[in-house]
C-alpha cells in the first residue's frame, strides 16, 4: 500500500462524529473473515445445520481464529451475528461461506459479549531448551515486530478499531498496510505476516481483499505516521525523523518462526542495539490478545 498523505478522514465520512457502520461495510469484513477461515470451510463441508446459540458459538470461534480483535470492536456483536447467520445458511452454498466479495444480505445482529476476555487464551509457554523450529524463515525486517511495543502509544487496538474508515477491514489487513507504508519490504516477507499475527505461508489479506478506498488509505497513512513519530520519541529522535527511525529499527536480519498462537523473531547477537534495549522495544510482548498469539524475541 502506498503511503497516504495527511489530512484525515473526510468530514463527509463522519455523521455526528461517528459514522454508522453500513451493512455493506460490515459485510466486506465478514467476507474477508470467512474467506480466510479454516473453521468456516470445515463447517461448509460438514453440511452441519447451525442455528441459534450453536451458530453464534461457531461464529465466535471463526473470529478468534482469523481476527480476534473483532471481538473488541464496538460493532463486534453485529459482526458475530452476521458470521453466525452465514454459517447457519443452508449447506452446500459456497457463496455463503468462504467467498470474498459476496453480496451483503440484511440480518439481525445477535447479542454477544465483545470484550477482550472473549479472545482466545494464551498457549502454554514453550520449553526454551527445545530444538529450534526448522520452519524459521529468513527476513531482512525482523525489527518490524519491535513496533508492537508502541501499540498503546498509537491507540492500538481500541482507538484504531473504532476508526470509521477502517470498519470494513480486519486488523491484519490494517497492520500489513501500515508496515508496507513504513518500510519497503517485499509482500511475501515473513516479518510482514508476523507483524499482523499471521502465518507467513498463508496468503496476505492485502492480496485477497478488495483494493483500499481513498479514505482507507488515508486512515492507514495517518496510523503509520503516528507509529513513526512514536518510534522517534521512544528512541530520542525528533518527530520529523520518524520515517528514517522506523526503517533503521526494522531493518534487522533474522528469522521468523511461526506456530499457531506463537510467533518468534530470532535475531543474531550482532543485531543487539543498546538504544533499542534502553527503550524497551525488544522486550517480549508476550500474549497479544488482538493478534491472537504470543510474540517473543530471541538473540542467538
Amino acid at each position: 500500500m502506498a503511503p497516504a498523505s495527511s489530512g484525515g478522514v473526510r468530514p463527509s465520512a463522519v455523521a455526528g462524529g461517528v459514522a454508522p457502520e453500513s451493512a455493506v461495510v460490515r459485510g466486506r469484513l465478514v467476507d474477508e473473515v470467512l474467506g480466510r477461515s479454516v473453521l468456516a470451510r470445515a463447517v461448509a463441508r460438514s453440511r452441519l445445520r447451525l442455528d441459534g446459540a450453536d451458530a453464534v458459538a461457531w461464529a465466535a470461534l471463526v473470529l478468534a481464529e482469523v481476527d480476534p480483535s473483532v471481538l473488541g470492536r464496538p460493532s463486534g456483536g453485529a459482526v458475530v451475528g452476521e458470521v453466525a447467520r452465514r454459517l447457519g445458511a443452508p449447506s452446500g452454498r459456497v457463496g455463503d461461506v468462504g467467498s470474498v466479495g459476496g453480496s451483503e444480505r440484511p440480518g439481525s445482529p445477535v447479542p454477544v459479549s465483545t470484550t477482550p476476555a472473549d479472545a482466545p487464551r494464551a498457549p502454554e509457554p514453550k520449553d526454551d531448551t527445545a530444538t529450534p523450529n526448522p520452519r524459521g524463515l529468513p527476513t531482512r525486517w525482523a525489527g518490524l515486530l519491535f513496533l508492537l511495543a508502541l501499540a498503546p502509544a498509537v491507540g492500538l487496538p481500541h482507538a484504531v478499531l473504532a476508526t470509521p474508515a477502517l470498519a470494513g477491514r480486519s486488523l491484519p489487513w490494517v497492520l500489513q498496510g501500515v508496515a508496507l507504508t513504513l518500510v519497503p519490504a517485499a509482500g511475501d516477507d515473513p516479518a510482514l505476516a508476523a507483524f499482523a499475527g499471521l502465518d507467513p505461508l498463508e496468503p496476505s489479506p492485502l492480496r485477497v481483499a478488495p483494493p483500499a478506498s481513498p479514505d482507507e488509505r488515508c486512515a492507514v497513512g495517518e496510523l503509520a505516521g503516528r507509529w513513526a513519530r512514536a518510534a522517534a520519541e521512544a528512541l530520542g529522535r525528533p518527530p520529523e525523523a520518524g520515517p528514517v527511525t522506523v526503517r533503521a529499527l526494522a531493518a534487522r536480519r533474522g528469522e521468523i518462526v511461526f506456530d499457531p498462537g506463537w510467533i518468534e523473531a530470532v535475531l543474531p547477537l550482532d543485531e543487539v542495539d543498546v538504544d533499542v534495549r534502553v527503550a524497551g522495544l525488544d522486550l517480549d510482548p508476550g500474549w497479544v490478545w488482538w493478534l491472537g498469539c504470543v510474540v517473543r524475541y530471541r538473540y542467538v
